[in-house]
């Protein structure tokens, strides 16, 4: 049996520190709970996909992750897709090196037992950038050298949000023009997780054999009704040898439900808050 604990949406910034503290206890949480591998499903940052000193602070605060860390980059990290603009900053090769030069590859491959884990940039889905072509073909490549064994993906946004029939909700979820394709993919190689962040809510279901898993924030919960539950934690995945996964939600004690439109006040997204430093050292 291994384990992998899923956090996501930190939100961290050493100009806009709200949630530092949350991210310090669940940090010190997962360390206590002692899993195999430890990935944060992207959106680390405030402001990354601006501002290399949020990727920087960021990559600073989960060096007190124990175990093996692995990292999905998320839109505040990178910048957004074409179908999704938000708060217009559109995923480009600058945003992409900046992210590179601080925490290494976008995507990448780990085995853990039998399992073969994958993340992906899906950021670049839909994008319209080569390095979504290039994406793509790396992922054919890596689902068959999994040759049979279990395969769980991680990725920043869901493949969507009310099951594949559901209403397309481009903000929230994968491009639905370019879902299909991945939804075949994920079919013929047996991918048997596919977990995200995003929406800072958790939920678990299964579909066509697959468990979807939507990993919570720990920095503020989510307040759209997407379907999950907005409590703030992580999730511990357990992936037996067999091939099955289970994912169960985990809340730390002392996590602070910061309200995101009192934090913001009258500014258009925290980024342009005034400056509310974490009061940490870092480098």
């Amino acid at each position: 049996m291994h384990r992998i604990a899923l956090i996501s949406d930190t939100h961290l910034s050493p100009k806009q520190g709200f949630f530092h503290d949350n991210v310090a206890r669940t940090i010190a949480a997962v360390n206590a709970a002692a899993p195999d591998l430890v990935i944060n499903c992207g959106d680390l940052t405030v402001n990354g996909a601006a501002d290399a000193d949020d990727l920087r602070f960021a990559a600073f605060v989960h060096e007190a992750v124990a175990a093996t860390l692995a990292i999905v980059p998320g839109n505040h990290d990178v910048g957004e897709e074409p179908h999704a603009i938000h708060v217009d900053q559109p995923i480009d090769a600058d945003r992409l090196t900046r992210y590179r030069d601080v925490f290494g590859a976008d995507r990448w491959a780990r085995d853990l037992g039998p399992w073969r884990i994958i993340g992906l940039n899906g950021l670049l889905i839909g994008s319209g950038l080569g390095e979504e072509d290039a994406q793509a073909d790396w992922l054919a490549r890596e689902l068959d050298l999994a040759d049979g064994r279990p395969v769980g993906v991680i990725t920043h946004k869901p493949l969507w949000l009310d099951g594949p029939a559901g209403a397309p909700r481009p903000e929230w979820t994968m491009s639905p023009e370019h879902r299909p394709a991945y939804e075949a993919r994920f079919a013929m190689a047996g991918v048997r997780f596919i977990a995200s962040g995003h929406l800072h809510q958790h939920r678990t279901q299964l579909f066509g054999g697959a468990l979807h898993v939507w990993a919570p924030s720990c920095a503020f919960p989510g307040g759209h009704d997407l379907g999950g539950d907005a409590a703030l934690g992580y999730t511990m995945l357990t992936l037996s040898e067999d091939g099955a996964a289970a994912a169960r939600f985990v809340a730390p004690e002392g996590l602070v439900a910061h309200d995101y439109a009192a934090l913001k006040g009258d500014a258009p997204f925290l980024k342009d808050c005034p400056p509310s430093p974490p009061g940490v050292d870092w480098p």
